[in-house]
């Protein structure tokens, strides 16, 4: 049975490694009827072991895990991801264990989500089936051509989860043309939580951009600070990285804000910030950035990266009101001299990244968890 088993895949090792998880243990019986399953699918063999595999995970949750990580976050660190995709109601920590068990996943030596080329184009042609025939009602998009036509099309998109579009590689393809989106054609996405929009030309208002957003990545974003109409109430991370962004001091503590801050009976919310779930914050390679202050509204942030502002001068002393503060990254910041002297009361950081930054006199020293500091 062995060998009809290792006929039926060609040889095709990911497919063979596959099988072997999934029919260890198992008796003779089983592996006859998935041999039997196998050969009457009319697709390609490895493509029948690898939606076996998929169809194999025990949840919709770790389905769900699958076709997001295959859309859209291979490559990304394990520990961001899962904090961006538990923000999402996804629960990551026994959905990344199970398709690891499938072969369906892997994790780099630096931490990243690794896939399978051919287990991610599975994952993709699943999302694809969702509506062949009407792409506006699936839940994701990660080709750049496809969101940015599905985006032009006046359709109800209740079901979009996530979109990435990245105007370089469009314009890259188009030989040139210039391509400007309409912030109006994001409207009325209320199940939109995951959306890069990178090098791309916005025009119009942000009052009715997507409020369920809640990993936001906006690469080489055009302003030089964060529109005041762009509701973050529900954002755990920002990334903007490569942008024109000057300052990350007052831009979300203004008082026009505080008017979104009301609730329906007119008294002021809980919360003090408009940026209290933000876990992630990325600002590398912001060449314009030169302050980063008012701290004590990202009570949340676990991640800070602003490696690469060559601009940076000030990190404000704030920032010790970050005590869930786990990963710091201010490499190759060159003009920024020092850090603020309270820094030693974050004693959660384990991770302190200072490449080409050396903070003499900092406390440091006092951080107890702290076990890697380059």
């Amino acid at each position: 049975m062995s060998d009809k088993l290792v006929k039926y895949c060609e040889g095709h090792p990911l497919a063979l490694e596959i099988l072997e998880q999934s029919l260890h243990n198992r008796d003779v019986a089983y592996w006859e009827g998935c041999l039997e399953g196998l050969r009457n699918e009319i697709t390609s063999p490895i493509n029948n072991v690898l939606k076996m595999s998929f169809d194999s995970l025990p949840s919709k949750n770790d389905k769900e895990l699958f076709k997001h990580i295959a859309c859209f976050f291979v490559g990304l660190d394990k520990d961001v991801t899962e904090t961006i995709l538990e923000a999402c109601d996804i629960n990551t920590r026994s959905g990344i264990t199970n398709l690891i068990d499938r072969c369906l996943l892997s994790i780099g030596r630096n931490n990243e989500l690794k896939m399978h080329q051919l287990v991610q184009e599975m994952g993709r042609f699943e999302v694809r089936q969702e509506s062949l025939d009407k792409p506006w009602k699936r839940s994701r998009f990660w080709c750049h051509k496809e969101s940015f036509k599905v985006l032009k099309q006046k359709k109800s998109k209740e079901n979009l989860l996530g979109l990435t579009i990245d105007m370089c590689m469009l314009e890259k393809e188009k030989l040139g043309v210039s391509y400007e989106l309409k912030i109006d054609a994001l409207s009325n996405m209320d199940n939109l939580m995951l959306l890069q929009l990178n090098y791309v030309r916005m025009d119009g208002s942000y009052k009715n951009f997507p409020e369920e957003i809640r990993w936001l990545c906006m690469h080489g974003f055009r302003l030089k600070s964060i529109p005041l109409d762009l509701p973050m109430m529900n954002l755990v991370a920002l990334d903007m990285s490569y942008s024109n962004i000057e300052s990350f001091v007052d831009c979300y503590n203004n008082p026009q804000r505080l008017e979104k801050r009301q609730n329906f009976d007119g008294l002021f919310l809980k919360e003090k910030s408009l940026l209290g779930s933000l876990k992630i914050l990325n600002l590398s390679f912001c060449k314009q950035l030169r302050s980063l202050g008012d701290f004590d509204q990202l009570p949340a942030l676990e991640r800070l990266t602003v490696r690469n502002c060559i601009s940076l001068l000030e990190i404000c002393e704030s920032i010790e009101q970050c005590v869930e503060l786990v990963f710091i990254d201010l490499s190759y910041c060159n003009k920024l001299e020092k850090l603020p002297r309270n820094i030693g009361m974050l004693k959660n950081v384990k991770t302190m990244l200072l490449d080409r930054f050396s903070p003499g006199g900092s406390p440091i020293q006092n951080w107890a968890r702290l076990t890697k500091l380059t």
